[in-house]
């Protein structure tokens, strides 16, 4: 019964949110550029609405985008080329640019995702900047990883890994790893924590 009713729910969101489905594909062209007015618009829809309503948006415009993540209020995902998996969940504030968010993956809040450490072309000094162009590198975070507070993602997180808050991941972290710092360093793997320490 209660699948029922959150497949009826999910079914009137979707509905809901599909003018601006429409929308944002007449905006965005195709360019890979989700239209910013379509997302902000979402991200302040607040509560349970808003998370429903980001949540089928984002499944249908996203790479791939499975109905069951939680994005909460804030969340801004500005590029098409993001997969997010099962069960994770975006915290307040965050910013997703190209990535692979794999399931169970834990995402605190005010956390930005970066697609990768050279994402802009600066080599011609005759030429501003914004007339470069991107590089589009698309991070990694791997199923049942825990991003703090306020971290930056610029490099490839592997699969179970605990990133501290506030740091700044420029090299890739492996499996298993807590990390922490600016920049970021593995201080420790998973596996090999002492179960005294282990109890929260």
């Amino acid at each position: 019964m209660r699948e029922t009713v959150k497949k009826a729910v999910r079914l009137l969101f979707a509905l809901t949110v599909l003018p601006l489905v429409l929308l944002n594909r007449v905006l965005a062209g195709g360019s890979g550029v989700l239209s910013p007015g379509c997302t902000q618009v979402l991200a302040l829809l607040p509560g349970v609405v808003g998370r429903y309503a980001r949540a089928e948006f984002y499944g249908a415009v996203l790479r791939s985008c499975h109905r069951s993540v939680a994005l909460d209020f804030g969340v801004l995902l500005p590029y098409a080329d993001v997969s997010i998996g099962e069960g994770v969940y975006i915290g307040p504030y965050s910013i997703i640019a190209e990535s692979v968010i794999g399931k169970d993956s834990i995402i605190g809040s005010y956390v930005s995702v970066i697609g990768g450490r050279r994402n802009h072309v600066f080599d011609d000094v005759d030429t501003p900047i914004r007339l470069q162009g991107r590089r589009h590198e698309v991070v990694h975070i791997g199923e049942d990883s825990w991003i703090g507070n306020k971290a930056v993602i610029m490099a490839n997180v592997g699969r179970k890994c605990v990133i501290g808050a506030g740091s700044v991941v420029v090299n890739d972290i492996p499996d298993y790893a807590v990390a922490v710092g600016n920049p970021a360093r593995v201080v420790r793997d998973r596996r090999n924590i002492p179960e005294q320490e282990s109890v929260a």
